[in-house]
């Protein structure tokens, strides 16, 4: 079981550096159960109520979204168990907010990670409140027919022409691969000419650039779609980069679904954002045109999608590849806090149009009885960092001198049992192809060896502290390169 109290990341006042609160870890009642978080994703909503104070009661527990493990369940819970990774969109309540180490939610806010798939947190972690909120969208605002378990027979009754405006968005992906599976083939999108590519792996033939002048926009559309846009869905929700544009193309009969809130006014480093509510406020829009707000929060209203969106169908399209999770960047620090400000300023400061994971697990190491922490953390899909030393299963393969080889010897034992703990606690996934370690000078091979002699003496005995077993694999021989102190 958790311990008593456990730390969560939460505002303070707007645009204020944010700090972390000790909570009571609850204990899980009825259908609740308790998950150790251990990836969150970072959103701009974190960034709305950091920044604006979008429905936020400071001190505001951050994050809607999470992946981890089950502690603890309630004694009403059926669909879960203790030590079952799970993934979810759970938003309701302090104890429910994902960017703390233990969140306490209803069995119903989570799926059950599909086989295979627990060494990808980071990749789930993306997945949830974009697809909830784009499923519920469709069918709740759009009214598009999404029946589950769909046949093989199905085909929709009707094929409305459709626009998705931003289809490489985090929702927008979503949006598009669901309407792909459902057969809607009636579908155009917008997105940056360099993610044309991304939005046509999900089955969709029509792709424009939001960056030409919206009466332009308008004619390709209706060019290439034979007619007039039925539905929209706006994944941005900004006033002057989508609604404008969309409230040019949208005539009488047209239905119109955008992301709240709208965004008036970017936050900025040294500017304080301004939003709206009222969709139907902040344009004008043609007599006839039926616009909505997309509040996700209200998909529970739905008694189908509250007890299956997330325990089945999220899990079940995810498993069968339906589904792809977002494009995402693992954001570095050392601590929970410096994590979680780091991807707030990231969002701020719209360096990345990935979706942010943030890591919540630490790495304890039992050696001869004593417990180690090891300063190891992930980097990509299969790189990590171990005491500032990069150990990596891309690269190219070097030529390898003699005094190198003989490092070879120390990498080769130590790769299985490195691996070992990086799939323990859920921070990478392993490689076919061996791991590379790249050093910062040529010359220091002695310390080097150092190194990787003082990481062997531990690895041979780890227990980590999410798994008692190491999980043994095949290891191909390991190839290394050493990379000049200048070189970039």
């Amino acid at each position: 079981m958790a311990s008593s109290t456990h730390q969560a990341v939460v505002t303070v006042a707007k645009r204020a550096p944010l700090e972390i609160k000790h909570l009571p870890t609850p204990k899980p009642v009825g259908k609740e159960v308790l998950v150790k978080a251990l990836w969150t994703a970072s959103t701009p909503l974190d960034l709305h109520q950091a920044d604006g104070g979008l429905l936020a009661k400071h001190p505001q527990v951050l994050g809607d979204g999470v992946a981890g493990r089950v502690v603890a369940t309630g004694s009403d819970v059926t669909m879960l168990k203790a030590d079952d990774f799970v993934f979810g969109f759970t938003f309701r309540s302090e104890k429910e907010k994902a960017q703390q180490e233990n969140v306490c939610a209803p069995e119903n806010l989570f799926g059950k990670v599909p086989p295979g798939w627990e060494d990808r947190l980071s990749e789930c972690v993306t997945v949830p409140n974009n697809f909830v909120t784009a499923w519920n969208t469709l069918l709740n605002l759009l009214c598009l027919p999404l029946p589950w378990p769909k046949t093989s027979t199905f085909t929709p009754r009707t094929d409305p022409r459709i626009l998705v405006w931003g289809g490489s968005s985090s929702v927008g992906q979503y949006a598009l691969q669901i309407l792909s599976y459902y057969g809607y083939s009636n579908v155009i999108t917008t997105a940056s000419p360099r993610n044309f590519d991304l939005v046509k792996e999900y089955g969709i033939a029509h792709v424009v650039s939001y960056h030409s002048p919206a009466a332009d926009l308008k004619k390709e559309i209706e060019a290439r779609l034979e007619g007039k846009v039925d539905l929209v869905l706006d994944c941005i929700g900004s006033r002057d980069g989508s609604i404008e544009p969309i409230a040019e193309i949208a005539e009488i009969g047209a239905k119109v679904a955008i992301m709240l809130p709208v965004v008036i006014r970017d936050a900025a480093d040294d500017v304080e954002p301004e939003y709206e509510m009222d969709v139907g406020e902040v344009v004008r829009w043609r007599e006839g045109v039926e616009v909505k707000g997309v509040r996700t929060h209200f998909y529970l209203d739905d008694p189908f999608l509250a007890s299956h969106l997330q325990p089945e169908i999220m899990p079940t399209l995810l498993a069968q590849g339906i589904v792809k999770p977002n494009r995402r960047k693992i954001v570095e620090g050392a601590t929970l806090l410096e994590r979680a400000q780091k991807a707030l300023d990231i969002l701020r400061r719209k360096e990345v149009s990935a979706l942010l994971a943030i890591s919540s697990a630490q790495i304890n190491i039992t050696s001869s009885g004593q417990q180690v922490q090891m300063d190891i953390r992930y980097v990509d899909e299969d790189t990590v960092s171990y005491n500032g030393w990069t150990i990596s299963g891309c690269g190219t393969v070097p030529s390898i001198t003699p005094e190198l080889d003989s490092v070879l010897g120390f990498l080769f034992q130590i790769k299985p049992h490195l691996e070992a703990v990086i799939t323990d606690v859920r921070l990478g996934t392993r490689s076919s192809h061996g791991y590379t370690a790249f050093f910062k000078t040529s010359t220091n091979i002695r310390t080097v060896m150092n190194k990787y002699r003082q990481l062997l003496d531990v690895a041979p005995v780890i227990v980590s502290a999410e798994r008692a077993k190491v999980i043994g694999t095949r290891t191909p021989q390991p190839r290394l390169q050493c990379i000049d102190e200048d070189d970039p």
